[in-house]
Protein backbone atom coordinates (compact mmCIF):
# COMPACT_ATOMS: atom_id res chain seq x y z
CA UNK A 1 0.00 0.00 0.00
CA UNK A 2 1.17 3.43 -1.22
CA UNK A 3 1.69 6.22 1.44
CA UNK A 4 -0.93 8.36 -0.23
CA UNK A 5 -3.58 5.28 0.48
CA UNK A 6 -2.43 4.94 4.06
CA UNK A 7 -2.99 8.82 4.27
CA UNK A 8 -6.87 8.65 2.93
CA UNK A 9 -7.76 5.43 4.82
CA UNK A 10 -6.22 7.06 8.57
CA UNK A 11 -6.91 10.69 7.68
CA UNK A 12 -3.82 11.43 9.52
CA UNK A 13 -0.29 12.24 7.82
CA UNK A 14 2.85 11.40 9.37
CA UNK A 15 5.58 12.62 7.05
CA UNK A 16 7.76 9.81 7.07
CA UNK A 17 9.28 10.35 3.04
CA UNK A 18 12.53 8.14 4.00
CA UNK A 19 12.89 7.77 1.33
CA UNK A 20 11.88 9.61 0.48
CA UNK A 21 12.02 10.75 -2.16
CA UNK A 22 13.65 12.97 -1.49
CA UNK A 23 17.10 12.42 -2.45
CA UNK A 24 17.22 15.99 -5.15
CA UNK A 25 17.39 18.29 -2.36
CA UNK A 26 21.24 16.98 -2.72
CA UNK A 27 21.45 18.03 -6.34
CA UNK A 28 23.58 21.22 -7.28
CA UNK A 29 22.02 24.48 -9.41
CA UNK A 30 19.84 27.35 -9.05
CA UNK A 31 17.69 28.95 -11.39
CA UNK A 32 17.90 32.27 -12.15
CA UNK A 33 15.48 35.38 -11.23
CA UNK A 34 14.50 37.79 -13.00
CA UNK A 35 11.56 39.33 -10.95
CA UNK A 36 8.96 41.65 -12.45
CA UNK A 37 6.30 43.89 -10.21
CA UNK A 38 2.82 43.63 -9.96
CA UNK A 39 0.05 45.68 -8.98
CA UNK A 40 -2.11 43.48 -6.23
CA UNK A 41 -5.54 44.08 -5.57
CA UNK A 42 -4.63 45.35 -2.27
CA UNK A 43 -2.67 48.39 -3.91
CA UNK A 44 0.86 47.65 -3.18
CA UNK A 45 3.34 46.34 -5.66
CA UNK A 46 4.64 43.25 -4.73
CA UNK A 47 7.44 40.59 -6.81
CA UNK A 48 5.26 38.44 -9.05
CA UNK A 49 5.01 34.50 -8.59
CA UNK A 50 6.12 33.86 -12.04
CA UNK A 51 9.69 34.94 -12.82
CA UNK A 52 9.80 35.61 -16.37
CA UNK A 53 12.49 33.44 -17.74
CA UNK A 54 11.06 30.55 -15.89
CA UNK A 55 9.01 27.49 -17.97
CA UNK A 56 6.95 25.52 -16.66
CA UNK A 57 7.22 21.34 -17.33
CA UNK A 58 5.16 19.31 -19.83
CA UNK A 59 2.73 16.82 -18.25
CA UNK A 60 2.33 13.37 -19.55
CA UNK A 61 0.67 10.62 -18.33
CA UNK A 62 -0.71 12.73 -15.17
CA UNK A 63 2.70 13.28 -14.45
CA UNK A 64 5.23 16.51 -14.37
CA UNK A 65 7.86 15.42 -17.28
CA UNK A 66 11.52 17.03 -17.12
CA UNK A 67 14.16 17.14 -20.21
CA UNK A 68 16.74 16.38 -17.28
CA UNK A 69 17.60 16.13 -13.58
CA UNK A 70 19.27 20.01 -14.08
CA UNK A 71 15.50 21.06 -14.69
CA UNK A 72 13.95 19.32 -12.10
CA UNK A 73 16.50 20.86 -9.47
CA UNK A 74 15.89 23.70 -10.90
CA UNK A 75 11.94 23.85 -10.37
CA UNK A 76 12.31 22.53 -6.67
CA UNK A 77 15.05 24.96 -5.68
CA UNK A 78 12.89 27.89 -7.33
CA UNK A 79 10.05 26.66 -4.96
CA UNK A 80 12.09 26.92 -2.27
CA UNK A 81 13.71 29.91 -2.94
CA UNK A 82 10.12 31.99 -3.24
CA UNK A 83 8.21 30.24 -0.37
CA UNK A 84 10.66 31.90 1.27
CA UNK A 85 10.53 35.49 0.53
CA UNK A 86 7.85 36.41 2.50
CA UNK A 87 7.03 38.81 -0.41
CA UNK A 88 6.61 36.33 -3.06
CA UNK A 89 4.12 34.43 -0.32
CA UNK A 90 1.89 37.39 0.23
CA UNK A 91 1.89 37.78 -3.39
CA UNK A 92 0.97 34.21 -3.93
CA UNK A 93 -2.45 34.91 -1.29
CA UNK A 94 -3.55 37.20 -2.95
CA UNK A 95 -3.25 35.60 -6.38
CA UNK A 96 -5.29 32.39 -4.59
CA UNK A 97 -8.02 35.36 -3.47
CA UNK A 98 -7.20 35.31 0.16
CA UNK A 99 -7.41 38.34 2.40
CA UNK A 100 -4.12 38.46 3.92
CA UNK A 101 -4.66 41.47 5.89
CA UNK A 102 -7.84 38.95 7.84
CA UNK A 103 -7.41 38.05 11.63
CA UNK A 104 -7.70 34.33 9.89
CA UNK A 105 -6.54 32.63 6.92
CA UNK A 106 -8.35 29.49 5.48
CA UNK A 107 -6.76 26.50 5.65
CA UNK A 108 -5.87 26.57 2.09
CA UNK A 109 -2.19 25.73 1.87
CA UNK A 110 0.61 26.65 4.19
CA UNK A 111 3.00 26.61 0.47
CA UNK A 112 0.58 29.13 -1.54
CA UNK A 113 3.42 29.59 -4.52
CA UNK A 114 3.61 25.43 -5.00
CA UNK A 115 -0.38 25.19 -4.92
CA UNK A 116 -0.47 28.23 -7.72
CA UNK A 117 2.69 26.58 -10.03
CA UNK A 118 0.49 23.45 -9.47
CA UNK A 119 -2.36 25.26 -10.58
CA UNK A 120 -0.59 26.97 -13.78
CA UNK A 121 0.78 23.26 -15.14
CA UNK A 122 -2.23 21.51 -14.63
CA UNK A 123 -3.30 17.79 -15.55
CA UNK A 124 -1.85 16.50 -12.74
CA UNK A 125 -2.25 15.98 -8.84
CA UNK A 126 0.39 16.42 -6.69
CA UNK A 127 1.91 14.40 -3.60
CA UNK A 128 1.95 17.30 -2.05
CA UNK A 129 -1.91 18.67 -2.77
CA UNK A 130 -2.59 15.01 -2.24
CA UNK A 131 -1.73 15.48 1.51
CA UNK A 132 -2.93 18.43 2.14
CA UNK A 133 -6.71 17.80 0.96
CA UNK A 134 -6.93 14.86 3.53
CA UNK A 135 -5.14 17.49 6.08
CA UNK A 136 -7.73 20.28 5.39
CA UNK A 137 -10.45 17.75 5.66
CA UNK A 138 -9.56 16.62 9.08
CA UNK A 139 -8.40 20.39 10.21
CA UNK A 140 -11.93 21.55 8.94
CA UNK A 141 -13.81 18.83 10.95
CA UNK A 142 -12.13 20.39 14.33
CA UNK A 143 -9.82 17.31 14.43
CA UNK A 144 -6.99 18.05 17.21
CA UNK A 145 -5.02 15.05 16.29
CA UNK A 146 -4.08 15.49 12.75
CA UNK A 147 -0.97 16.74 12.41
CA UNK A 148 -1.07 19.22 9.66
CA UNK A 149 2.85 19.60 8.23
CA UNK A 150 3.61 18.50 4.90
CA UNK A 151 7.14 17.91 4.79
CA UNK A 152 9.40 18.51 1.34
CA UNK A 153 6.63 20.09 -0.03
CA UNK A 154 8.96 21.48 -2.85
CA UNK A 155 10.16 17.73 -4.02
CA UNK A 156 6.32 16.10 -3.30
CA UNK A 157 5.14 19.17 -5.82
CA UNK A 158 6.98 17.62 -8.51
CA UNK A 159 5.93 14.04 -7.82
CA UNK A 160 2.01 13.39 -8.23
CA UNK A 161 -0.01 11.90 -5.65
CA UNK A 162 1.31 8.31 -7.40
CA UNK A 163 4.97 9.24 -6.26
CA UNK A 164 6.03 9.58 -9.59
CA UNK A 165 7.82 11.67 -12.01
CA UNK A 166 9.22 11.57 -15.86
CA UNK A 167 12.67 12.57 -16.23
CA UNK A 168 14.16 11.82 -20.19
CA UNK A 169 12.99 8.68 -21.05
CA UNK A 170 13.03 7.28 -17.44
CA UNK A 171 9.72 7.26 -15.26
CA UNK A 172 11.06 7.03 -11.24
CA UNK A 173 8.56 5.98 -8.66
CA UNK A 174 9.14 6.55 -4.98
CA UNK A 175 8.37 4.34 -1.56
CA UNK A 176 7.92 5.79 1.73
CA UNK A 177 10.74 2.90 3.05
CA UNK A 178 13.17 4.90 0.58
CA UNK A 179 12.82 2.55 -2.44
CA UNK A 180 12.98 3.73 -5.61
CA UNK A 181 11.59 2.11 -8.95
CA UNK A 182 12.97 3.42 -12.26
CA UNK A 183 11.51 2.08 -15.84
CA UNK A 184 13.57 2.77 -18.83
CA UNK A 185 12.74 3.85 -22.34
CA UNK A 186 9.31 5.45 -21.91
CA UNK A 187 7.89 1.93 -20.85
CA UNK A 188 4.29 3.10 -20.12
CA UNK A 189 2.44 -0.84 -20.26
CA UNK A 190 4.98 -1.78 -17.65
CA UNK A 191 4.77 1.09 -15.39
CA UNK A 192 1.29 0.85 -15.13
CA UNK A 193 1.81 -2.76 -14.52
CA UNK A 194 3.55 -2.07 -11.02
CA UNK A 195 2.14 1.18 -10.55
CA UNK A 196 -0.15 -0.12 -7.67
CA UNK A 197 2.29 -2.76 -5.85
CA UNK A 198 3.89 -2.41 -2.66
CA UNK A 199 7.72 -2.62 -3.25
CA UNK A 200 8.43 -5.51 -1.79
CA UNK A 201 6.86 -6.81 -4.14
CA UNK A 202 8.23 -5.13 -7.35
CA UNK A 203 10.93 -7.59 -9.14
CA UNK A 204 13.50 -5.98 -11.17
CA UNK A 205 13.06 -7.07 -14.80
CA UNK A 206 13.69 -6.16 -18.64
CA UNK A 207 13.35 -2.20 -18.24
CA UNK A 208 12.39 -1.67 -14.55
CA UNK A 209 15.66 -1.20 -12.11
CA UNK A 210 14.68 -1.65 -8.59
CA UNK A 211 16.68 0.21 -6.29
CA UNK A 212 16.78 2.99 -3.52
CA UNK A 213 17.21 7.09 -2.38
CA UNK A 214 21.01 5.11 -0.81
CA UNK A 215 22.48 5.35 -4.43
CA UNK A 216 24.07 2.10 -4.38
CA UNK A 217 25.39 1.25 -7.42
CA UNK A 218 23.90 4.68 -8.79
CA UNK A 219 27.44 5.04 -11.18
CA UNK A 220 25.62 2.69 -13.37
CA UNK A 221 23.25 5.32 -14.36
CA UNK A 222 24.62 8.40 -13.48
CA UNK A 223 27.78 11.11 -13.30
CA UNK A 224 27.84 13.09 -9.72
CA UNK A 225 29.26 15.90 -9.00
CA UNK A 226 31.82 16.16 -6.13
CA UNK A 227 29.50 17.01 -3.78
CA UNK A 228 27.19 13.93 -4.34
CA UNK A 229 24.90 15.73 -6.24
CA UNK A 230 23.48 14.11 -9.53
CA UNK A 231 25.38 15.76 -12.59
CA UNK A 232 23.76 13.91 -15.35
CA UNK A 233 21.79 10.62 -16.31
CA UNK A 234 24.00 8.16 -17.92
CA UNK A 235 22.88 5.55 -20.53
CA UNK A 236 22.41 2.51 -18.67
CA UNK A 237 23.70 -0.61 -20.19
CA UNK A 238 23.44 -4.01 -18.51
CA UNK A 239 22.82 -7.17 -20.91
CA UNK A 240 21.66 -10.12 -18.68
CA UNK A 241 19.27 -12.87 -19.22
CA UNK A 242 17.81 -15.67 -17.27
CA UNK A 243 16.51 -19.62 -17.93
CA UNK A 244 13.82 -21.57 -16.67
CA UNK A 245 11.99 -24.47 -17.46
CA UNK A 246 10.44 -25.43 -20.77
CA UNK A 247 8.61 -28.47 -22.70
CA UNK A 248 10.55 -31.61 -23.32
CA UNK A 249 13.33 -30.99 -21.21
CA UNK A 250 14.13 -27.84 -23.02
CA UNK A 251 14.84 -24.49 -21.16
CA UNK A 252 13.14 -20.94 -21.80
CA UNK A 253 15.38 -17.65 -21.57
CA UNK A 254 14.09 -14.43 -20.59
CA UNK A 255 15.39 -11.55 -21.53
CA UNK A 256 16.00 -9.01 -18.35
CA UNK A 257 18.86 -6.53 -19.72
CA UNK A 258 18.37 -2.91 -18.83
CA UNK A 259 19.72 -1.02 -21.56
CA UNK A 260 18.30 2.13 -22.81
CA UNK A 261 18.12 2.95 -26.51
CA UNK A 262 18.08 6.14 -28.53
CA UNK A 263 14.68 6.42 -31.13
CA UNK A 264 15.07 3.32 -33.16
CA UNK A 265 15.35 0.92 -31.00
CA UNK A 266 17.88 -1.93 -29.79
CA UNK A 267 19.15 -4.47 -32.09
CA UNK A 268 19.31 -7.72 -30.09
CA UNK A 269 20.32 -10.92 -31.46
CA UNK A 270 20.62 -14.50 -30.21
CA UNK A 271 23.09 -16.84 -31.38
CA UNK A 272 22.33 -20.87 -30.36
CA UNK A 273 24.39 -23.73 -30.11
CA UNK A 274 23.94 -25.17 -33.28
CA UNK A 275 24.81 -21.28 -34.98
CA UNK A 276 21.37 -20.68 -35.70
CA UNK A 277 20.46 -17.05 -34.82
CA UNK A 278 17.35 -15.16 -34.28
CA UNK A 279 16.57 -11.66 -33.58
CA UNK A 280 13.86 -9.44 -31.15
CA UNK A 281 13.80 -8.46 -27.20
CA UNK A 282 13.54 -11.99 -26.27
CA UNK A 283 14.62 -15.37 -28.57
CA UNK A 284 12.24 -17.49 -30.35
CA UNK A 285 13.03 -20.30 -29.40
CA UNK A 286 14.26 -23.07 -26.23
CA UNK A 287 17.56 -24.33 -26.00
CA UNK A 288 18.73 -27.86 -24.52
CA UNK A 289 20.81 -28.66 -21.21
CA UNK A 290 23.99 -27.48 -20.97
CA UNK A 291 23.26 -25.45 -24.69
CA UNK A 292 25.16 -22.72 -24.89
CA UNK A 293 23.29 -18.85 -25.98
CA UNK A 294 24.85 -15.89 -26.66
CA UNK A 295 22.90 -12.84 -26.46
CA UNK A 296 24.52 -9.72 -28.65
CA UNK A 297 22.80 -6.19 -27.61
CA UNK A 298 23.32 -2.70 -30.02
CA UNK A 299 21.97 0.34 -27.92
CA UNK A 300 21.82 2.32 -31.27
CA UNK A 301 24.51 4.45 -29.53
CA UNK A 302 27.55 3.30 -30.33
CA UNK A 303 27.97 0.46 -28.10
CA UNK A 304 28.08 -3.67 -28.53
CA UNK A 305 28.01 -5.88 -26.10
CA UNK A 306 28.00 -9.73 -25.89
CA UNK A 307 26.87 -12.18 -22.95
CA UNK A 308 27.38 -16.09 -23.29
CA UNK A 309 26.33 -18.85 -20.92
CA UNK A 310 25.18 -22.35 -20.27
CA UNK A 311 22.50 -23.39 -17.90
CA UNK A 312 24.90 -23.79 -14.78
CA UNK A 313 26.03 -19.74 -15.19
CA UNK A 314 22.88 -18.02 -16.28
CA UNK A 315 21.45 -16.81 -13.11
CA UNK A 316 24.12 -16.66 -10.50
CA UNK A 317 25.96 -14.00 -11.25
CA UNK A 318 27.46 -10.52 -10.00
CA UNK A 319 25.07 -8.67 -12.38
CA UNK A 320 22.18 -10.38 -11.47
CA UNK A 321 22.20 -10.63 -7.84
CA UNK A 322 21.16 -7.16 -6.17
CA UNK A 323 21.57 -5.98 -2.85
CA UNK A 324 19.40 -2.50 -2.13
CA UNK A 325 19.96 -0.54 0.98
CA UNK A 326 16.27 1.12 2.42
CA UNK A 327 15.71 3.16 5.55
CA UNK A 328 16.00 1.82 8.92
CA UNK A 329 19.06 -0.92 8.43
CA UNK A 330 16.43 -2.67 6.01
CA UNK A 331 17.92 -4.66 2.72
CA UNK A 332 16.52 -6.25 0.19
CA UNK A 333 18.07 -8.85 -1.91
CA UNK A 334 16.95 -10.23 -5.07
CA UNK A 335 18.38 -12.84 -8.11
CA UNK A 336 16.14 -10.68 -11.30
CA UNK A 337 14.51 -13.03 -13.29
CA UNK A 338 13.71 -15.72 -10.74
CA UNK A 339 10.06 -17.30 -11.13
CA UNK A 340 9.78 -20.73 -9.13
CA UNK A 341 6.76 -21.35 -11.23
CA UNK A 342 9.02 -21.43 -14.00
CA UNK A 343 12.56 -22.50 -12.84
CA UNK A 344 14.10 -25.67 -12.85
CA UNK A 345 15.91 -24.53 -9.36
CA UNK A 346 14.70 -23.94 -5.94
CA UNK A 347 16.32 -20.68 -4.55
CA UNK A 348 17.81 -20.23 -1.03
CA UNK A 349 19.40 -17.35 0.44
CA UNK A 350 21.96 -17.83 3.76
CA UNK A 351 22.96 -15.22 5.76
CA UNK A 352 25.88 -14.80 7.57
CA UNK A 353 23.77 -14.48 10.86
CA UNK A 354 22.36 -18.10 10.43
CA UNK A 355 19.25 -17.16 8.93
CA UNK A 356 17.74 -18.25 5.38
CA UNK A 357 15.03 -17.35 2.88
CA UNK A 358 13.67 -19.14 0.12
CA UNK A 359 12.16 -15.87 -0.62
CA UNK A 360 12.62 -13.48 -3.64
CA UNK A 361 13.14 -10.82 -3.55
CA UNK A 362 13.23 -10.94 0.91
CA UNK A 363 13.83 -8.23 2.84
CA UNK A 364 15.73 -8.32 6.10
CA UNK A 365 16.63 -5.67 8.82
CA UNK A 366 20.19 -6.01 10.17
CA UNK A 367 22.50 -4.24 12.44
CA UNK A 368 26.30 -5.33 11.48
CA UNK A 369 27.81 -6.32 8.35
CA UNK A 370 27.66 -9.47 6.84
CA UNK A 371 27.50 -11.48 3.74
CA UNK A 372 24.73 -13.23 1.61
CA UNK A 373 24.84 -16.02 -0.25
CA UNK A 374 21.99 -17.03 -2.73
CA UNK A 375 21.85 -20.61 -4.06
CA UNK A 376 20.24 -22.21 -6.84
CA UNK A 377 19.22 -25.90 -6.04
CA UNK A 378 17.87 -27.90 -9.25
CA UNK A 379 14.60 -29.14 -8.37
CA UNK A 380 15.16 -32.79 -10.03
CA UNK A 381 18.11 -34.33 -8.18
CA UNK A 382 18.30 -31.87 -4.80
CA UNK A 383 21.85 -30.54 -6.29
CA UNK A 384 23.64 -27.64 -6.05
CA UNK A 385 23.78 -26.11 -9.31
CA UNK A 386 25.28 -22.96 -8.75
CA UNK A 387 25.59 -20.06 -6.01
CA UNK A 388 27.43 -16.39 -5.11
CA UNK A 389 28.11 -14.70 -2.24
CA UNK A 390 28.27 -10.74 -1.91
CA UNK A 391 29.24 -9.17 1.37
CA UNK A 392 27.31 -6.11 2.72
CA UNK A 393 27.87 -3.49 4.96
CA UNK A 394 25.34 -1.98 7.45
CA UNK A 395 24.73 1.82 6.77
CA UNK A 396 26.01 4.61 9.09
CA UNK A 397 22.78 5.00 11.08
CA UNK A 398 18.70 5.26 10.08
CA UNK A 399 16.40 8.21 8.92
CA UNK A 400 13.79 9.37 11.09
CA UNK A 401 11.48 11.99 12.03
CA UNK A 402 8.80 12.82 14.46
CA UNK A 403 5.92 15.34 14.79
CA UNK A 404 3.87 16.48 17.93
CA UNK A 405 1.17 18.48 18.73
CA UNK A 406 0.95 21.31 21.45
CA UNK A 407 -2.15 22.67 22.31
CA UNK A 408 -2.17 25.49 25.03
CA UNK A 409 -4.55 28.33 26.05
CA UNK A 410 -3.46 31.66 26.74
CA UNK A 411 -6.62 34.05 27.55
CA UNK A 412 -9.55 33.65 25.68
CA UNK A 413 -7.48 32.19 23.01
CA UNK A 414 -6.82 28.61 21.89
CA UNK A 415 -3.61 27.64 19.64
CA UNK A 416 -2.18 24.21 18.23
CA UNK A 417 1.00 24.07 17.26
CA UNK A 418 2.25 21.17 14.90
CA UNK A 419 5.79 20.77 15.14
CA UNK A 420 8.46 18.10 13.26
CA UNK A 421 12.12 17.39 13.18
CA UNK A 422 13.48 15.18 10.46
CA UNK A 423 16.31 13.76 9.02
CA UNK A 424 15.80 12.53 5.42
CA UNK A 425 17.63 11.69 2.36
CA UNK A 426 19.43 14.72 1.53
CA UNK A 427 17.74 17.24 3.86
CA UNK A 428 17.76 18.25 7.30
CA UNK A 429 15.47 19.95 9.29
CA UNK A 430 12.56 21.13 11.23
CA UNK A 431 9.12 23.17 10.91
CA UNK A 432 6.36 24.76 13.32
CA UNK A 433 2.95 25.55 12.14
CA UNK A 434 0.34 27.53 14.03
CA UNK A 435 -3.76 27.29 14.18
CA UNK A 436 -5.89 29.14 16.71
CA UNK A 437 -9.15 27.23 17.43
CA UNK A 438 -12.25 29.71 16.00
CA UNK A 439 -15.03 28.16 18.16
CA UNK A 440 -17.45 30.35 16.06
CA UNK A 441 -17.20 27.99 13.11
CA UNK A 442 -15.69 24.89 14.96
CA UNK A 443 -12.07 24.94 12.75
CA UNK A 444 -8.48 25.12 13.03
CA UNK A 445 -7.34 28.11 10.98
CA UNK A 446 -4.15 29.82 10.66
CA UNK A 447 -4.24 33.40 12.64
CA UNK A 448 -2.44 36.33 13.20
CA UNK A 449 0.39 36.36 16.02
CA UNK A 450 3.58 38.35 17.15
CA UNK A 451 6.36 36.12 15.78
CA UNK A 452 7.72 32.62 15.10
CA UNK A 453 10.71 31.03 15.30
CA UNK A 454 12.52 27.89 14.45
CA UNK A 455 15.65 26.16 14.90
CA UNK A 456 17.73 22.96 14.93
CA UNK A 457 20.74 22.53 17.22
CA UNK A 458 22.47 18.91 18.16
CA UNK A 459 24.63 16.34 15.90
CA UNK A 460 23.77 14.48 12.83
CA UNK A 461 25.39 12.17 10.98
CA UNK A 462 26.90 12.26 7.51
CA UNK A 463 28.30 9.16 5.98
CA UNK A 464 31.32 8.83 3.01
CA UNK A 465 32.59 6.40 1.30
CA UNK A 466 36.90 5.74 1.92
CA UNK A 467 38.96 3.31 0.24
CA UNK A 468 38.65 0.60 3.49
CA UNK A 469 34.57 1.50 4.19
CA UNK A 470 32.44 3.44 4.95
CA UNK A 471 33.32 6.53 7.34
CA UNK A 472 30.44 8.14 9.89
CA UNK A 473 31.10 11.13 10.68
CA UNK A 474 29.40 13.53 13.36
CA UNK A 475 28.05 16.76 12.26
CA UNK A 476 26.88 19.40 14.47
CA UNK A 477 23.78 21.57 13.20
CA UNK A 478 22.49 24.81 14.31
CA UNK A 479 21.02 27.66 13.33
CA UNK A 480 17.32 29.29 13.03
CA UNK A 481 14.47 31.21 11.12
CA UNK A 482 12.29 33.86 12.49
CA UNK A 483 9.48 36.06 11.39
CA UNK A 484 8.11 38.68 12.81
CA UNK A 485 4.23 39.70 13.37
CA UNK A 486 2.20 38.84 10.63
CA UNK A 487 -0.52 36.41 9.44
CA UNK A 488 1.36 34.77 6.68
CA UNK A 489 3.53 32.26 6.07
CA UNK A 490 1.14 30.29 8.16
CA UNK A 491 4.37 28.23 8.96
CA UNK A 492 7.88 28.66 9.56
CA UNK A 493 10.81 26.02 8.97
CA UNK A 494 14.72 25.96 9.20
CA UNK A 495 16.25 23.40 6.19
CA UNK A 496 19.78 22.04 6.08
CA UNK A 497 20.18 20.95 2.39
CA UNK A 498 22.91 18.11 2.83
CA UNK A 499 24.09 15.16 1.00
CA UNK A 500 22.05 12.22 0.89
CA UNK A 501 24.08 9.86 2.99
CA UNK A 502 22.76 11.79 6.08
CA UNK A 503 21.40 9.52 9.44
CA UNK A 504 20.00 10.55 12.74
CA UNK A 505 21.83 10.21 16.19
CA UNK A 506 19.69 8.95 17.98
CA UNK A 507 18.66 11.57 20.56
CA UNK A 508 21.32 14.08 19.28
CA UNK A 509 19.38 16.04 17.09
CA UNK A 510 16.55 18.95 19.07
CA UNK A 511 14.56 21.69 18.08
CA UNK A 512 12.98 25.01 19.05
CA UNK A 513 9.78 25.17 17.67
CA UNK A 514 7.35 28.38 19.24
CA UNK A 515 4.95 31.65 18.20
CA UNK A 516 4.98 34.46 20.02
CA UNK A 517 1.34 35.36 21.50
CA UNK A 518 0.25 37.96 23.66
CA UNK A 519 3.84 38.96 24.69
CA UNK A 520 4.34 35.50 25.32
CA UNK A 521 6.10 32.87 23.77
CA UNK A 522 5.00 29.27 23.58
CA UNK A 523 6.23 26.27 21.97
CA UNK A 524 8.89 23.35 22.25
CA UNK A 525 11.80 25.11 24.06
CA UNK A 526 9.75 27.85 25.30
CA UNK A 527 7.78 28.70 28.85
CA UNK A 528 9.12 25.33 30.32
CA UNK A 529 8.40 23.06 27.32
CA UNK A 530 10.90 20.59 26.32
CA UNK A 531 12.40 20.77 22.71
CA UNK A 532 11.43 18.94 20.32
CA UNK A 533 14.20 15.36 20.35
CA UNK A 534 14.72 13.10 17.67
CA UNK A 535 14.48 9.71 18.69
Amino acid sequence: MTFHQQALQKAKIKNTFAASLFFLFACAGFLGCKKEMEHSQDGLFHAAVQDRIETNPTVTHGMLHFNSFDDLTAFTQSLQNKEADTAQVRSAYISLGVDVNAEYLPNLTDYPVCLLKEQAIGGYTSLRKAEEIVINASLDNGDDNVNSIVIFPFWKTALNSDRAVHVGNRIYKYYDNGGVVIVLNDDWALYESIRTQAFENVRESYNLIVTSDAREGWDKYFTFNTDQSINAEKAVFIPRFVVGMAAAGNLSITNVSLVETQAGGNTYRWVYGDNTTSTGPNPTRTIAPNEAVTLIIDNGMGTKDTLTGTENILACTTDNFTITYLSNGQIRFELPGYNPATSEYNLKWEFSDGSTSTANPVVKTFTSNGTATCQLIRKSNNTLACQFTKPFTVKCGDKNSISQTFIFDLGSQRWKLDGSIWVQTSQVGCKVKYLRWRGAILKWQPAYNQAACANLSGIYVREVNTPTGRSCNDITAGGSYCLGAGTFPTSVAHIITEVPNVFVKPGQLSAGLGIKVNGSWRGWGYDGKPRLVLP
